[in-house]
């Protein structure tokens, strides 16, 4: 085909006129112009399955947050009920029973200690 006719024809009336009388410009046009709109479809396509998976993310959100509010009514009577008393005494508990170790481990290398050197005593004595 030699000569493409463009009159009448609506479809390919992207073309300039000047550029109608010239096969390969007509070719060259119409190739463009179906690389754009296959690009413009896939860029649509990617487009339309990003906005599906954010309205997905958006409805799991509200989801979630539907979830906390349903939580927070349990959590404030749970912080209400807490034995505030019993947790400090507990931490303060805790504090003292870590220093009387540390103190029975102090006393108990001294002890160690001065057995190891009546030991020492004991068998210079023996000898």
């Amino acid at each position: 085909m030699k000569a493409i006719p463009c009159n009448g024809n609506d479809t390919l009336a992207m073309i300039p006129n000047d550029m109608q009388s010239d096969s390969e410009l007509v070719l060259w046009t119409l190739r463009l112009h179906q690389s754009y709109k296959d690009k413009v479809e896939h860029r649509m396509k990617e487009y339309k399955e990003i906005e599906r998976i954010a309205k997905k993310i958006e409805l799991h959100k509200l989801d979630l947050r539907e979830e906390v509010s349903k939580l927070e009514p349990e959590v404030e009577k749970l912080r209400h009920d807490r034995p505030l008393k019993y947790i400090a005494q507990k931490a303060r508990a805790c504090l003292l029973l870590n220093k009387a170790k540390t103190i029975l481990r102090r006393q108990g290398r001294l002890c160690r200690e001065g057995l190891r050197g009546r030991e020492k005593v004991v068998l210079e004595d023996q000898v």
